[in-house]
């Protein structure tokens, strides 16, 4: 057993990809071409057991003034680890050799290594919703509220013809002033990203429309067993009717009785967290590791 450090160039792409469809659930932030779509390098560790390929852990990277430093591109919510169930023993020995980093300005994990990393490891939420039930099923676990809300925005038109330039143009006018680190080129690659997934036929825009005025949109994806909620906006007006309340609903009616998850992709925000909760969601927790050169020296003279 070895565990070598790759960069991409040293992949063999669909072996990798063979390995995370088989073992991740194929996660959509751990495909290669996902990976290849943006700015940043990315590599791996990467675990054999003579030729076979038994645990991986990828990462983004960015070399300045000839410093190697990890980064987490805000378009990939999720990397971590990814192991054969036979070697659950190396999922530690892959965090250990990741720690050896000196900068790692953030990184996100998983949802399924939050007991592989330490206990001195932030968390960020998210919310999973299981849609393997009948839509009758599901929403009878709706909250109160949600069900008032809903009974509220019956006027509203469901589309599963969004555009993203529709979502774009909404997202620029009602939340990117609450975010100060939007750019436009961020923008370009979410429409990067779009035509890559378009092109494989997993994602969709969905909207909410009133007197055929769009007000709310997402992007959705589906890959693995994960229905992703990527990136999503809604105007002022969406607000007053609930149209987001009545979007979601109408995704889980689209796509219950399906052996998938609803990721919510999010859920820190305490507003956000009890929307997401009033369907019937479970809080799941990401694991986000940070290191500076400086923290690595004050932990090891704590050890001394």
């Amino acid at each position: 057993m070895i565990i070598k450090r790759l960069s991409s160039q040293e992949i063999d792409f669909p072996k990798w990809d063979n390995f995370i469809n088989r073992y991740g659930k194929g996660l959509l932030y751990m495909q290669s071409w996902f990976l290849e779509l943006f700015d940043e390098n990315w590599g791996a560790f990467i675990v054999y057991d003579k030729d076979q390929m038994i645990g991986v852990l990828p990462y983004q990277y960015q070399i300045k003034w000839g410093i190697m430093k990890i980064i987490n591109n805000p378009f990939v919510n999720e990397l971590g680890i990814i192991y054969h169930p036979d070697h659950k023993q190396i999922q530690f020995k892959l965090f250990k050799s990741f720690k050896e980093f000196q900068f790692i300005s953030s990184y996100k994990f998983n949802v399924d290594n939050t007991k592989t990393v330490h206990r001195r490891i932030k968390y960020e939420a998210t919310y999973h919703l299981s849609l393997n039930k009948s839509y009758e099923e599901i929403s009878a676990q709706y909250n109160k509220n949600l069900k008032r809300k809903l009974k509220k925005s019956e006027d509203l038109n469901f589309t599963q013809e969004g555009n993203i330039e529709d979502l774009i143009q909404l997202f620029k006018e009602n939340v990117a002033h609450k975010i100060n680190q939007i750019e436009e080129h961020q923008y370009d690659l979410l429409r990067k990203i779009y035509k890559a997934l378009k092109s494989r036929n997993i994602a969709q825009v969905y909207a909410t429309e009133i007197n055929a005025k769009v007000i709310s949109a997402v992007l959705m994806i589906q890959q693995g067993n994960r229905l992703i909620y990527y990136f999503a906006a809604s105007s002022e007006k969406a607000k007053s009717v609930n149209a987001q309340a009545y979007l979601i609903d109408q995704l889980i009616k689209e796509y219950s009785e399906r052996d998938l998850i609803f990721d919510f992709e999010g859920g820190d925000i305490p507003g956000l967290a009890q929307f997401y909760s009033s369907f019937g969601a479970d809080r799941k927790q990401i694991p986000v590791f940070r290191q500076m050169l400086t923290e690595r020296l004050k932990n090891f003279f704590i050890k001394k």
